[in-house]
């Protein structure tokens, strides 16, 4: 059986608190005696009460969803996918939220690698076989104008922006010319590598 009762108090604790701390345990606890009757406590074997997840954690975990969406190239596009490690802090900061976790980091990824991969995909900027380069804005302005890896620029969820801490994904190839097929905001990279619509 699993709760969450006293879940808005670790969500309001400061930063620097874990939540395995005494005097939250006991808040918590108090909250759990207040909610459930006594009946059902007494049914109860243990209360755990977990550690609010920890910006140290979040690369980790950031990797673990690149590495899915790796896969999912792998398989549906036949693509392998360098991601820089300056990218990866990145991705992980975006999608840490010191309330919720690393619940954030799923729309991240698809804001930030996703989308902007599919775009690339349509464009024939990157097609199958190739390996799809993610960087910092930073890192592909130095590519850009030291060893030439980006001569064909590259692809950002956030276009307006010319911050050097955002992620960009470089393309391989000329895009296509403009009267294609031109990719929407509402279409996506589906888990088959194909695309479809929200």
């Amino acid at each position: 059986m699993i709760y969450s009762l006293g879940a808005q108090i670790i969500a309001e604790l400061p930063a620097q608190l874990k939540g395995s701390e005494p005097h939250v345990h006991d808040t918590i606890m108090e909250v759990v005696r207040q909610s459930l009757s006594p009946e059902l406590l007494n049914r109860i074997d243990d209360t755990i009460v977990f550690n609010r997840l920890q910006r140290e954690n979040m690369d980790t975990i950031a990797e673990m969803g690149i590495k899915e969406i790796e896969k999912r190239l792998e398989d549906g596009q036949n693509m392998s996918l360098d991601v820089s490690s300056t990218a990866t802090a990145v991705i992980a900061e975006m999608g840490y939220d010191v309330r919720y976790g690393a619940r954030p980091l799923k729309r991240t990824l698809a804001k930030t690698l996703l989308n902007p991969l599919s775009r690339l995909v349509l464009e024939g900027a990157v097609m199958k076989g190739d390996t799809v380069k993610v960087r910092t804005r930073g890192e592909a302005e130095k590519l850009q104008n030291g060893t030439g890896d980006a001569i064909f620029g590259w692809i950002s969820s956030n276009k307006a922006s010319d911050n050097k801490n955002d992620v960009v994904i470089l393309r391989n190839h000329e895009m296509k010319a403009k009267d294609e097929e031109v990719w929407d905001d509402e279409e996506f990279l589906l888990e088959d590598g194909t695309h479809g619509h929200r």
